[in-house]
C-alpha cells in the first residue's frame, strides 16, 4: 500500500503538465520558509514532548505513513502518531532536508526530501526518504500526507 501510494505521488508529480506548477519560484520560495520553519517545529515537539504543538501541524484530515507502523488518519492522527512515536521509539530529534517542492496547486505543495533521526544521545537511530504533501489552511500551511521511507536495515530495537 505504502509503494503504490508513492508510486503513485511520484507518477502524478512528473506527469503533471507544466502549468500545473501553479506557483511561481518566488512563491515557492516563501512557501519553503514556512516549511522550513514547519519541520523545525515537527522536531521541538519531540524534544518539548509538546503533543499540542506537533497536532497543530497537520491537517484534522491528515495521513501519515511511517514505516513499520500502521496508517494514522484522520482527526487524531496527529496526536496518536506522536504518542506511538514517543511510546515505541526514543526519538528525540532529527531533521528534514528538502530536495524539492512542486506547486500542485494554489492550496497543495508536495515537498520531497531527506529525513535522518536521532535519539536523546544525538546517536542517528534512521535516516530514509519522505514525500509530504502540504496543504494551505486560512493562516498557514500544513502537513497533510506524509509518507516516509527508511533507508537502514529497519530492527525494531534500533528504534527503542
Amino acid at each position: 500500500m505504502f509503494f503504490a501510494l508513492s508510486l503513485a505521488v511520484l507518477f502524478l508529480l512528473i506527469n503533471k503538465p507544466t502549468n500545473a506548477q501553479s506557483a511561481t519560484s518566488a512563491h515557492l520560495a516563501d512557501i519553503q520558509k514556512e516549511i522550513e520553519k514547519n519541520n523545525q517545529s515537527y522536531f521541538d515537539a519531540f524534544r518539548k514532548k509538546d503533543t499540542s504543538l506537533f497536532r497543530s501541524l497537520y491537517t484534522p484530515d491528515c495521513w501519515i505513513m511511517f514505516p513499520n507502523s500502521p496508517i494514522f488518519c484522520g482527526p487524531n492522527a496527529a496526536s496518536d502518531y506522536f504518542l506511538y512515536m514517543y511510546k515505541n521509539t526514543l526519538l528525540q530529534d532529527g531533521r528534514f532536508i528538502t530536495i524539492n517542492l512542486y506547486g500542485i496547486s494554489d492550496s497543495i505543495v508536495a515537498e520531497v526530501g531527506f529525513y535522518q533521526l536521532f535519539n536523546s544521545r544525538h546517536i542517528q537511530m534512521d535516516n530514509g526518504k519522505y514525500i509530504t504533501l502540504w496543504k494551505k489552511s486560512s493562516n498557514s500551511w500544513q502537513r497533510f500526507r506524509d509518507s516516509f521511507n527508511n533507508s537502514l536495515s529497519f530492527k525494531r530495537s534500533s528504534m527503542h
